[in-house]
């Protein structure tokens, strides 16, 4: 064959691998650009779905609280809490509510149940401007749902809300506890140190106040920490707050045992059970407690000869209580007694 056809052949041959790979490429390009918008609409399609899955539940519940809003007789109401007495240890606490349907002969009562179901306490409302208020002193440590009856030519009864007196007392505290662990030139000898912020809203009643405060720590029930909070409480208007200032941060600490095989009331122990304990008493006589878990680490080398802060005790949240009467209840503040 003469050279300039083989020539000829190899160019043609040049060419079309070069427009195979070009139209590969592209082909590529396409089914990868076909894949995202794939990938893209699916995605765009799972979202949707969550939204319309999203939008469908919440049209349900809004739908469920006004079908049942509109079975309930009474709407509006509110409550508030007058007074304490620390002799009983209870609250006088006002009930006020509008009914969609009444008599003004009518006689309605509100009844508190607790959180047994005993009937505590049951009072006739006044009437007033178009409201019913009633008053009654119910003691601090229960939780209640209250009801109402009316009566007249017709007999008609509804609830009206539940609360906690306990909730109210514990919610006005807000804690926090900063825990590091730190050592100075020799990483052997470690010290434990604590922070302590707390604030107490006492909306100017003397009966809220704070008259006694303590911070300890504990390890397989022996107490080897203990400071007294009082002297660090202060008042801001109706605010007492307890704020450890710089210079009496070095009053908070405790030194950690280098080998966890060794004991000592004075010591915190490595990797043993240890926790903090908060114990406040109002002039209500109550006794509230917060308690949060804590670790020391056998190691020192987990912090390099420095330090390292946790937060164990983070502020506290607004959270359904259980009243404890001495069990444990971790994390939050609560009634013991």
């Amino acid at each position: 064959m003469p050279e300039k056809n083989t020539k000829v052949i190899s160019i043609l041959l040049l060419i079309g691998i070069a427009v195979l790979f070009i139209g590969n490429l592209n082909l590529n390009n396409r089914i990868a650009n076909l894949e995202n918008a794939i990938n893209h609409a699916q995605f765009n399609q799972a979202q949707e779905m969550q939204n319309i899955r999203w939008e469908i539940t919440h049209n349900l519940n809004t739908i469920n609280e006004q079908i049942t809003q509109g079975l309930r007789q009474s709407f509006d109401e509110t409550i508030h809490i007058r007074g304490y007495n620390s002799l009983t240890v209870s609250a006088d606490v006002e009930i006020s509510f509008r009914l969609k349907e009444y008599a003004l002969e009518d006689t309605v009562s509100v009844i508190a149940r607790g959180a047994n179901g005993h009937i505590v306490e049951s009072k006739e409302s006044f009437y007033e401007a178009g409201r019913f208020t009633a008053t009654m002193t119910l003691p601090i440590q229960d939780h209640y749902s209250l009801s109402f009856t009316s009566s007249g030519l017709s007999i008609r009864s509804g609830a009206l809300m539940k609360f906690s007196i306990a909730d109210v007392l514990c919610d006005r505290f807000k804690y926090s506890l900063a825990f590091g662990q730190f050592s100075g030139t020799n990483p052997l000898e470690r010290v434990a140190t604590f922070t302590p912020f707390l604030s107490n809203d006492t909306q100017g009643n003397e009966a809220l106040q704070i008259n006694s405060i303590s911070l300890m720590v504990e390890s397989n029930g022996i107490e080897i920490g203990n400071w007294d909070l009082l002297p660090y409480l202060r008042s801001e208007g109706n605010i007492q707050v307890v704020d450890i200032i710089d210079k009496d941060r070095e009053d908070f600490q405790l030194p950690i045992w280098a080998d966890s095989g060794q004991n000592d009331i004075e010591h915190i122990i490595p990797d043993e059970f240890t926790f903090t304990r908060l114990v406040i008493y109002d002039n209500l006589g109550i006794r509230y407690e917060q308690l949060d878990q804590m670790h020391i680490f056998g190691s020192p080398n987990r912090f390099g000869g420095g330090g390292g802060a946790v937060a164990v005790a983070p502020f506290s949240l607004s959270v359904n209580r259980v009243i404890a009467y001495g069990e444990h209840a971790w994390h939050f503040i609560h009634i013991v007694k």
